[in-house]
């Protein structure tokens, strides 16, 4: 008989980010070692039944995709294990029902016109602390939507702390005095909208329109349905979306402490004060 493998989280925070169908943009990382990259890859498994599922993952350059332990070598432990065949030169798995999981880059404002039209259910974004502007992820979200999907569109970000990126702005809210996530961040869900190009933030989508959508004359747009967006035109319609921080670390994935990992705990208690606030437990100064 084959032996039955079988993926899922392996811990709370890993649960949470699996679980998660309803949040517009998701940010997942912190410390060294919270398995972000290999969950956010088993995420996709909850669309794949859904055959117009069409999930793109960004690095950004194509080496780091391809290279050896990386995103694409980390899929190959996944996917196949659900009917899907990998297109090596379109670099996407395509499921037996039709839905596709495509891997590609973003190296600079010149490679988002090939994703003018585009229509993702869902963007993973590995890395985005990684030299990622936040005009580009922002464009990435203006490419999501159903396409008659039945899956709700998310953007998915995972980062290691960096406080020269444009994320840090997007966690400050959560962070103590030594830039760590405080406990209970990830519960917490926040609101954004961009207007002017100029991203704005509140605690509740509600706060959000009365300090920036009332006074516009804009229409709050959250709850309303297809036909009562059509009375209204387009550039009226406020529409804020939700925020969620996911913080992990190496306590939050097993696989790497002892008693099945006995050296990466101990190399990570070796650093320096600095490294050990960064790496171990994600702080952002």
């Amino acid at each position: 008989m084959a032996e039955q493998i079988k993926f899922g989280p392996a811990s709370e925070k890993q649960r949470l980010v699996l679980q998660d169908k309803t949040t517009d943009v998701i940010l997942v990382g912190g410390g060294a070692g919270g398995g972000k990259s290999a969950v956010c890859l088993m995420k996709q498994l909850d669309a794949i039944h859904d055959p117009l599922f069409r999930c793109t993952i960004f690095r950004r350059t194509a080496p780091e995709l391809k290279r050896q332990g990386g995103l694409i070598d980390e899929s190959k432990k996944v996917y196949k294990h659900f009917g899907a065949i990998y297109k090596t030169q379109a670099q996407e798995w395509c499921f037996p029902n039709g839905a596709q999981v495509k891997f590609a880059a973003i190296a600079s404002d010149d490679d988002l016109g090939g994703w003018q039209g585009s229509q993702l259910t869902r963007v993973l974004i590995d890395e985005a602390g990684d030299g990622w502007k936040e005009n580009q992820v922002l464009f990435l979200l203006s490419r999501m939507r159903t396409a008659g999907s039945n899956i709700h569109p998310q953007l998915i970000m995972t980062a290691n702390p960096d406080s020269s990126s444009f994320l840090k702005k997007w966690v400050d809210f959560c962070l103590d005095e030594n830039g760590v996530p405080k406990p209970g961040t990830e519960h917490v869900i926040r609101w954004f909208v961009v207007l002017e190009s100029v991203v704005y933030w509140a605690d509740t989508a509600k706060e959000l329109f009365e300090k920036h959508g009332k006074e516009r004359g804009m229409i709050f747009a959250l709850g309303l349905t297809d036909e009562e967006l059509k009375e209204h035109h387009p550039s009226l319609l406020f529409i804020p979306k939700s925020f969620r921080f996911i913080p992990t670390n190496v306590f939050d994935n097993p696989y790497l402490l002892p008693p099945r990992n006995n050296s990466y705990l101990a190399n990570l208690l070796a650093q320096p004060r600095v490294n050990q606030l960064k790496y171990l437990h994600g702080s952002w100064t």
